[in-house]
């Protein structure tokens, strides 16, 4: 089988690093901070969307977009290997899946640099047969998930992601659908899911 992930909020809990990168590069240009509510629902979406909630707390503030943009990045990294952390159990979990021989690949909207820390601060370099992001120059998950499928064509695929975004694409490539609603997704995003999950520890018993 084919198990293709989404990233945040579904395998890593980006929060953890986003909400303080956000909230400590606001206090260092004196702006006032957002609430978490506010940033998280922003986590997961396109980096185009992330960054235009962020230019519009700055043009509110007459802050320096760029500025803190470039502070709020700096800091996220950081904030990735040393704050956030997968979900209880998906290390093992992406482990059994290999060593049962599925393949596996990730569709995520993350920038290049955000994806390698994740992958190189939480063990997860080796684990993903195909690890794929936004960042390589993808138009969107649709087309990531695509290029998985096409490494792989003889075998089912299943896209595990917390985000309209990936139950859209994966039904776009004829793939099954399995929605995390533990993560970061708005109330009506996983609707059209194949499937749901309440949380990470049940996935293997909704596989097909």
């Amino acid at each position: 089988m084919l198990l293709i992930f989404d990233i945040d909020g579904t395998l890593f809990e980006g929060h953890r690093a986003t909400v303080p990168a956000v909230w400590e590069a606001f206090v260092q240009f004196g702006l006032a901070t957002p609430d978490e509510g506010e940033i998280v629902r922003s986590i997961g979406t396109s980096m185009y969307d992330y960054e235009g909630w962020l230019a519009e707390r700055c043009r509110e503030a007459d802050a320096d977009f760029g500025a803190v943009l470039q502070e709020a990045n700096r800091r996220e990294l950081l904030h990735v290997r040393e704050t956030a952390s997968l979900y209880d159990g998906a290390l093992e979990m992406l482990r059994a899946f290999k060593d049962d021989g599925h393949f596996l690949a990730t569709a995520t909207n993350a920038p290049r640099d955000y994806f390698d820390a994740v992958l190189d601060g939480h063990e997860l370099r080796g684990v993903f047969d195909l690890p794929l992001c936004k960042g390589d120059g993808f138009g969107g998950k649709t087309a990531m998930i695509a290029r998985a499928m096409a490494s792989c064509p003889d075998r089912p695929t299943v896209v595990i992601g917390d985000r309209r975004d990936d139950v859209e694409a994966a039904h776009a490539n004829g793939a099954m659908a399995i929605g995390a609603a533990y993560g970061y997704g708005a109330d009506g995003e996983l609707d059209a899911a194949d499937a749901v999950l309440l949380s990470l520890a049940r996935l293997p018993l909704m596989l097909p």
